[in-house]
């Protein structure tokens, strides 16, 4: 890919990022996050870009993945006056970002290259938890075009699902350590079985 290419899908995606961390700081921070994790359902994926614009509940924001945004208060007219409303670094340096970050009642869930699963306050960046499935590196060798990448979580019906870079599926519903935040996985299967 071109530098030139490069820096307009760079701006696409940060223009894309704010217009969701804007729509969500409008709906304001998750209300009760310990009791809701995200109750994502067919009719709920269906209905999303009317009903709630301000969500991205699944990779391509409908089952037609148009990654259309019916969101409409940034325009031509006031582009200019945008800014970073927050960051967060997600992995390291070798690890690619290629999934799309979901946004599920006011929390944004990400995934690092080694399949790491964040939660994060949509409106201010703030870290609600984080899952390390501990995967393998020794897959790193098994690589394509560089380093290790993930492509995002899903959430549905009250679970979060990664596939991991050495190939488990994990579902994981949250359940708050005492003092870690981390969470405890209910399924950690491989996606094809040996056997």
């Amino acid at each position: 890919m071109s530098n030139g290419r490069r820096l307009i899908f760079y701006i696409a995606s940060l223009l894309s990022m704010l217009t969701l961390v804007n729509a969500c700081s409008q709906q304001g921070s998750p209300k009760n996050p310990e009791a809701h994790l995200g109750l994502v359902s067919d009719q709920r994926i269906i209905d999303a870009p009317q009903k709630e614009p301000g969500s991205w509940l699944s990779y391509g924001q409908t089952y037609k993945e148009q990654r259309f945004s019916m969101l409409s208060q940034i325009n031509k007219d006031n582009i200019d006056q945008l800014g970073l409303a927050w960051q967060k670094t997600i992995g390291g340096s070798t690890e690619r970002m290629q999934g799309t970050p979901l946004v599920v009642d006011g929390i944004m869930y990400v995934t690092s290259g080694w399949s790491i699963v964040y939660a994060l306050d949509a409106r201010t960046g703030k870290e609600i938890w984080r899952y390390d499935p501990k995967t393998d590196r020794q897959y790193v060798k098994l690589s394509c075009c560089g380093g290790v990448v993930n492509r995002g979580a899903a959430v549905y019906k009250g679970k979060v699902y990664v596939g991991t870079f050495d190939g488990r599926l994990i579902a994981m519903t949250r359940r708050r350590a005492k003092k870690s935040g981390t969470l405890t996985p209910i399924t950690h299967r491989p996606l094809v079985d040996s056997t």
